[in-house]
């Protein structure tokens, strides 16, 4: 009996170059390797991880080798994540399966990492999970390599608070005893609040090639979140008791932003970054006030 084999049957449309193939939204388990930073030790994560492989169609073909991409990643899942020169060799070797047909790569790993964070008074530790999206794509013999992310913060409005405070003092400058002060607090409260929301940071950055193959991958994230949070100065929190509520609310009179000083803190931040070679992304404000969002956008190429 003679196999059945419809990539072999040719068509006048073959000619045409397309710019991707390949596999969407493959989930894989990977064995991501983290510190753990009490201990100086190394730990497995099992992660479920959404693949994205891709090649460019140059030459006169009806498909790919959608099995080769296939076999590589689930290969690949059977090896401890460490470094991000083991996402440039799983590309380079999904491209090098393709040579007879492809010129270009393009592959794409979303992840959920789950970072150790405490309460900010009582100390609770607790997990917190951020997105992490890892690409490695080489086009015109180029390969290069990104890391997009996004972090939770809250921002309180200036303006918002200047008019919260004036109307306050209005009101208190009518008292003229330390009585009619605190029976006027104690009454009325606060008579207006600055209004906030919960905004999120945007950002991809692009790795130098060179120096950045080498270096444990989460560990890296790990820090350049916890630098960025400390920019933003108002991370949203996880786990929460009374007094950490209360220092969250100081916190928040202390840090107030709008949506470009948000933008450029995280500017200024990432300029610092040894191993970028750029950078871009926005931050959202998610209005109370409005029903619209403030959004800024930032950039370094």
């Amino acid at each position: 009996m003679t196999a059945v084999d419809a990539t072999k049957k040719t068509t006048p449309l073959d000619k045409i170059p397309l710019q991707w193939v390949g596999m969407g939204n493959l989930k894989l388990p990977l064995k991501v390797v983290f510190a753990v930073k009490e201990t100086n030790l190394r730990k497995e994560l099992l992660l479920t991880a959404k693949m994205n492989a891709f090649v460019d169609l140059v030459k006169p073909s009806r498909g790919i080798h959608m099995s080769r991409i296939y076999s590589s990643l689930q290969e690949f899942s059977k090896t401890p994540i460490e470094n991000l020169k083991q996402f440039k060799d799983l590309a380079l070797k999904i491209l090098a399966t393709h040579n007879d047909l492809s010129h270009a790569v393009k592959l794409e790993v979303e992840l959920e990492i789950p970072l150790l964070k405490k309460s900010l008074k009582s100390e609770l530790s607790y997990r917190q999970v951020y997105p992490l999206k890892i690409i490695l794509q080489k086009t015109h013999n180029v390969l290069e390599s990104f890391l997009e992310f996004s972090i939770a913060y809250s921002s309180t409005c200036p303006q918002s608070a200047a008019l919260s405070k004036e109307v306050f003092i209005q009101q208190l400058s009518q008292k003229s005893s330390k009585e009619e002060i605190l029976d006027f607090i104690e009454q009325n409260g606060l008579l207006a609040t600055p209004h906030a929301q919960r905004s999120q940071l945007d950002v991809t950055i692009k790795l130098k090639t060179q120096n950045s193959e080498d270096l444990f991958l989460m560990d890296w994230a790990q820090g350049l979140i916890e630098k960025l949070e400390q920019s933003l100065g108002t991370p949203t929190q996880g786990f929460v008791k009374r007094v950490d509520e209360q220092q969250f609310a100081v916190l928040n009179a202390q840090n107030l932003m709008f949506c470009e000083d948000a933008a450029r803190r995280i500017f200024l931040c990432l300029g610092e970054e040894k191993l970028l070679e750029g950078f871009w992304g926005k931050v959202s404000h998610f209005e109370s006030l409005h029903s619209h969002d403030a959004v800024a956008y930032f950039s370094k190429i």
